[in-house]
Formats: structure tokens, sequence, C-alpha cells
């Protein structure tokens, strides 16, 4: 407000002059304006690349919150960009549903046995309904979950290294890739569509668990 009255006294000062010679006038007119504008332009310019880059790092960070939560898929990519602490909260959050999954085919089994001992069903019946109720838990682990355990699975092993890895009791040795060495957990070699990758639901969550205990602090 001070600049505007400062120029409106200037021009009722030195009107005389100015209208005496008006494209001076105009010209300086056009030139104040025009260097107004480059200096609004660039300090503007400045505020609002700081802004896109703030909102940027917070959509960075909103995607691996999302990853970790189990809200989005674990790419490999994804899951390399996880802090320690994002990593664990991922590996629980997908252990957790391996687990769900393997008790509500317990659940479906314990059901089938109860109706075997109550005569409604023979055992040959039994046999193939439970044989029914693993395949369809198989498919559907192999439809919502088996790429994202495996890529859990694979990203733990890579973080802790082979003797880490190879000091837990129960877990299934790692392979390397040929192309990078990076290791490859037995579950990423287990056949599809075969109607029994259920039956090692609990021993991949368990895995997975033990591995992200493992996991160091991240670094302050």
């Amino acid at each position: 407000m001070a600049l505007f009255q400062q120029l409106i006294e200037f021009l009722r000062n030195n009107w005389a002059v100015l209208k005496s010679a008006p494209a001076v006038f105009i010209t300086f007119a056009a030139l104040a304006g025009f260097g107004g504008y480059l200096a609004s332009t660039w300090y503007y310019g400045g505020i609002l690349a700081s802004k896109d880059a703030v909102i940027a790092q917070k959509d960075a960070q909103i995607a691996r919150y999302r990853v970790a939560l189990g809200i989005d898929k674990a790419r490999q990519r994804a899951l390399v960009e996880l802090s320690n602490t994002e990593m664990r909260a991922k590996a629980t959050a997908t252990s957790t549903k391996l687990r769900d999954m393997r008790r509500a085919l317990d659940r479906e089994d314990q059901h089938i046995e109860d109706l075997k001992r109550s005569g409604k069903l023979d055992d040959k019946a039994a046999a193939e309904r439970i044989r029914a109720a693993t395949r369809e838990a198989s498919e559907q682990f192999e439809r919502t979950l088996r790429a994202d355990a495996i890529n859990v699975d694979n990203e733990l092993r890579r973080r802790l290294g082979p003797k880490a890895v190879g000091s837990i009791i129960g877990l299934p040795p790692s392979f390397y890739s040929r192309s990078d060495g990076s290791p490859i957990g037995s579950y990423a070699f287990l056949p599809s569509g075969m109607g029994m990758s259920a039956v090692v639901l609990n021993v991949l969550a368990d895995g997975i668990d033990q591995m992200a205990a493992l996991l160091s602090a991240d670094a302050k």
C-alpha cells in the first residue's frame, strides 16, 4: 500500500513533465509493468515449485504407507522404498492375511469332520469335501495373495542377507537370480493351479514373521 501511495504521489508531482513527453511515460509504464510481471512470476513460481515438491513428497509417503498397510499390492520396487519399520508393518499385514486364510480353511475342515462323525458324510464324501475346500483356498491364495506374499518374502531375504536368513530354523532356503544375484525364496517356485498351495500358508507366515523380527531399527 505504501508503494502504491508513493507511485500516486510521484505521478501527481511530475504529471506536467510526463504529459509533455507521453512516449517516455508510456515506455516507462510498460517497462515498469513488465518488470513487475517478471518479479511476481519469479516469486510466485518459486512458491508454487516449493509447494509442488512438498505435495510430491507427501504423495510418495502416502504411497509407502498404503503398501505397508496392505492397501496396495507389494510390487518389488515399492517394497525396496520402504523403511525397515514400514517393512515390518507390511510383513505383519501379510502374515496376518495368510493366517486368516489358513484359519478359514481349518474351520471348514473341522466342519467336515463334524459332519463325518455325526454320520452325515461317509469317509469318501468327507475326503472329497476336504480336497475341494483345500483347492478353493489354494485358488483364493493364488488369485489374491500369492504374489504379495512372495514379494514380501523375497524382500526380507534381500534385506537380511544370507547369514541372517540361514540362522532361522525351518525357513526354506534361498535361491539366487542369475541376472542380478537377488535372493528368491522357495515359495516362488511353488507351482500354481495344483490345488495344494494352501498347505504352505502357515509356514510362509511363520517365515515372514521370523525374518521381519530380525530387521534392524531405522537410523535416526
